[in-house]
Formats: C-alpha cells, structure tokens, sequence
C-alpha cells in the first residue's frame, strides 16, 4: 500500500455545499462514501492505496478527507468536455468542513519530508517514511472534538 495526496483548490472548482456537507456527515457516521478524483499525472495508482485530500487555495488550507482507492486509474472526459483527465475510483473514510482541516503548517513542522506548499497537483505519493506521521496527526486532528453526526 502506499499513500497519495490528492488536493483540492474550491477557488477552481466548488463541488456543491450540499453535497459536501453529505460527505461530511455520512463519513461522520462511520459510513464510507463511494466517489472518484482527479489524480493529475498519476496514472499508477493501485486498489487499496491510501489517499488524503489536500485543500489548497485560500486558507484554511490542510487536509480535510481522508480514504482508500478502490480501482486503478481511469481516463474520463471532463465534465466540460474540453479533454479528458486522469481519476480514481475510491471510498472517502472521512471527510471534514473545507473550514476544518488538519493544517498545513502543521504538517509542514511535523511531516517535512512532503513538500506540502510545492504540490503542483493530484496524485503526489507520500514518502513512506512520512506515512506514519501523517496518520497520526490525522487521527489525533479527528478526535478532536469532532462529534460523529
């Protein structure tokens, strides 16, 4: 298994509030959500891969979802049908308020092996060493107060 970041930037594309706001209360639920992302250039992913989604963009900036990959990846058209992009089928585990996130300088301190303010896009895998880390800090960011719904 091995672990990737996916990132997000709601200034280029805002997936609609209330489906957002689905995502964080049925993965608040324990509920595992089925979805797919963009992975950029990454075209070698593999089932089972863990994945964090990274918000990028206007702060808060962090990671605010967390899941599995469920498939490999897939070249699909872009909703627009200006060209095609590379996604990944996956189950979202948890998914928090894009105001919520585990925060990058944060992670920068804690996890420096992953160049968390030079990501250019989707689909950056984690160093492995990082990985351990990186859970730690995302369980410890859950269990902060936030109630399951």
């Amino acid at each position: 298994m091995r672990t990737f970041l996916l990132t997000h930037n709601p200034q280029r594309w805002r997936m609609p509030a209330d489906e957002w706001a689905a995502l964080v209360a049925r993965t608040g639920a324990s509920e595992r959500v089925p979805g797919s992302w963009s992975t950029g250039g990454r075209r070698d992913m593999d089932p089972g891969d863990r994945v964090f989604l990274l918000r990028q963009g206007p702060q808060p900036r962090g990671i605010v979802a967390s899941g599995w990959t469920t498939g490999t990846v897939e070249r699909r058209e872009l909703f627009s049908g200006a060209g095609v992009r590379n996604n990944v089928p996956l189950e979202w585990e948890r998914v928090l308020d894009l105001d919520d996130p585990l925060p990058t300088e944060l992670l920068r301190r804690e996890v420096p092996l992953v160049p968390w303010h030079a990501l250019l896009g989707s689909g950056v895998q984690a160093a492995p060493a990082a990985c351990e880390r990186l859970e730690e800090l995302w369980e410890r960011h859950l269990d902060e107060g936030r109630p399951a719904t």
